[in-house]
């Protein structure tokens, strides 16, 4: 029997010429796979000039079953052993003991208490304690994105203008020795700047390299979950003042906490323990030590079983590019491209107007290109050839119908299509 390739099959049925148009448009591009599940690539806020921009794509390693960042002890001295044994009493018939306050075990200003940090919101001139997290490189916070900003009535994540990051505060005051930082950049993923935190998590990078003095966590993921079993992990955190499910339990607002044990919650997405987290707590990590190494495994988000959204390896690959090496952001304006790359459109959806930045790392012929959904050229953005670089293109929908758009962009042997949405 003759092989009839799924191309041919395709192209020989009877279609109207504008859809077939389309497909072969789509089947060069090799996009069929992506264009409804586009990889969740990190997005990047700098709050003091209200600017978004993307990162590229991070290759995750799916053959790995552990991987971790390094960690750091801090060139200050001071450093508290911690248990490596379960608690003998724990809370709520739950492997964990209850929150404790820090100081009355061992010193805040010690590694690793001291990476943990508490977070205040500034609104209208007035501090506001909002969320906890913990340091993982000389500058990086890890925290929840819920921590970094919010959705508005239009269902769009909006940033915090600014966020002040203090680590080793204590008892309502702040350490002389370590100080504080303002958030510089707010770091999280593509998918949560529309309709709901599908990863509640994030980066802060600080206008101080605090770190330095501290130290850090490493961050890390276990794909066995048998790598969690009778491992005890601890945690540092800020709870605001009184647990909402039971009025008998008061915290010192602004004072560090801990509390250590074994999981009763391990699934794919999720770790955690039978204790009902405390507000203030978001954004604090789960993170193992045998007094030796250092890892962060999650960072809270609900507060039903304490549960800790689990950093796996979608996760872990994107935020140790930022963390390790540095990484940043795709800016518009320098002529350093290494490589082909097309953001997502910024609004999206959107009305009227829309942006992508794109890069080529050689000069050749650029065609960027929109389609309707019936595979009909509605705009040629360019057609020409660039030199190697950044370029920053806005698509101007005001003379358009409102609804799905396929953008496409040829260089070389470069092809990629992202998906619009024009509301109108």
């Amino acid at each position: 029997m003759e092989r009839v390739s799924r191309k041919k099959l395709l192209f020989d049925i009877n279609i109207p010429s504008h859809v077939k148009k389309l497909l072969q448009f789509l089947l060069a591009f090799s996009v069929f796979q992506n264009i409804w599940a586009q990889p969740d690539t990190l997005i990047n806020f700098n709050p003091a000039l209200n600017q978004l921009n993307y990162y590229p794509s991070v290759g995750i390693d799916s053959q790995k079953i552990f991987d971790n960042t390094n960690w750091n002890k801090g060139s200050e001295p001071g450093l508290s052993l911690l248990n490596t044994l379960p608690p003998e009493i724990t809370y709520n018939n739950s492997g964990f003991s209850d929150f404790l306050l820090a100081r009355e075990k061992f010193s805040p200003a010690d590694y690793p208490a001291r990476t943990a940090v508490i977070l205040f919101v500034s609104e209208n001139g007035i501090l506001k304690q909002k969320c906890s997290g913990v340091l993982v490189a000389y500058n990086y916070v890890l925290t929840d994105c819920h921590c970094v900003g919010i959705f508005d009535t239009s269902s769009r994540l909006r940033f915090f203008d600014s966020i002040w990051v203090y680590p080793a505060f204590d008892n309502g005051y702040e350490n002389p020795v370590f100080g504080k930082s303002l958030g510089a950049e707010y770091i999280t993923f593509k998918s949560n700047l529309t309709g709901f935190y599908k990863k509640d998590i994030a980066l802060i990078k600080l206008n101080d390299d605090i770190g330095a003095k501290t130290g850090w966590l490493g961050i890390a993921f276990s794909t066995d979950d048998s790598y969690f079993e009778n491992k005890v992990l601890h945690k540092f955190s800020y709870p605001g003042p009184v647990d909402p499910t039971d009025s008998s339990r008061i915290f010192l607002s602004g004072s560090l906490y801990y509390n250590y044990g074994t999981l009763d919650l391990i699934t794919s997405d999720w770790i955690g323990y039978n204790i009902t987290g405390i507000p203030g707590q978001s954004g604090s990590s789960l993170f193992y030590t045998n007094n030796d190494e250092y890892l962060s495994f999650g960072a809270q988000v609900w507060s039903g079983q304490s549960k800790h959204l689990r950093i796996t390896p979608e996760i872990f690959y994107p935020f140790r590019s930022v963390i390790n090496n540095g990484v940043s952001s795709f800016k518009v304006g320098h002529d350093n491209a290494a490589f082909y790359y097309i953001s997502e459109a910024y609004p999206n959806p959107f009305n009227p107007v829309t942006n992508v930045n794109y890069s080529i790392p050689q000069t050749g012929l650029v065609e960027l290109k929109l389609f309707d959904i019936m595979g009909r050229e509605v705009l040629t953005l360019i057609n020409e050839i660039k030199v190697k670089g950044e370029y920053h293109t806005t698509i101007d929908g005001s003379h358009l119908s409102g609804g799905v758009y396929f953008l496409g962009i040829r260089s070389g042997r470069f092809y990629q299509v992202r998906k619009l949405i024009l509301l109108k």
